[in-house]
């Protein structure tokens, strides 16, 4: 199974709607679109897993490369992900570095700082590259 990404930008925040399943064959699509991104100076991301069927260690690295990436103030917020993905998140460790929240809207929110402590100092203070 392929995957298709669909793009958005609202409010200097991208929405990136995930559709299939993220592997290895196409983990380096979304890494190269991504990177593109972020040398265009994007640095709040919303990824919308709701057509996201599963991701496995690829698209972990993906995820990973792109928190590296990112300033300080720059947000990965994923919403709408199934149980599976959000256990493969969790028990992989990168559930410490992303925000995973149940709604688009949530995750909107999220990614501008409206609600909560939800900015990537993550929960130990410390980015893992400094």
């Amino acid at each position: 199974m392929s995957l298709e990404l669909s793009l958005e930008e609202y409010q200097n925040i991208i929405v990136i709607t995930l559709n299939g399943i993220l592997q290895p064959d196409n983990a380096n699509f979304l890494q190269s679109s991504l990177d593109g991104l972020v040398r265009d100076g994007f640095s709040r991301f919303v990824l919308d897993c709701t057509q996201l069927k599963s991701i496995n260690s690829d698209g972990l690295a993906v995820l990973y490369d792109l928190f590296l990436e990112l300033p300080p103030s720059g947000k990965i917020v994923l919403c709408n992900a199934n149980r599976r993905i959000q256990g493969i998140l969790n028990i992989s460790g990168l559930g410490h570095y992303l925000v995973c929240v149940e709604s688009r809207d949530t995750a909107m929110k999220a990614a501008r700082n409206d609600i909560g402590h939800l900015d990537l100092d993550w929960h130990e203070g410390q980015h893992p590259n400094r």
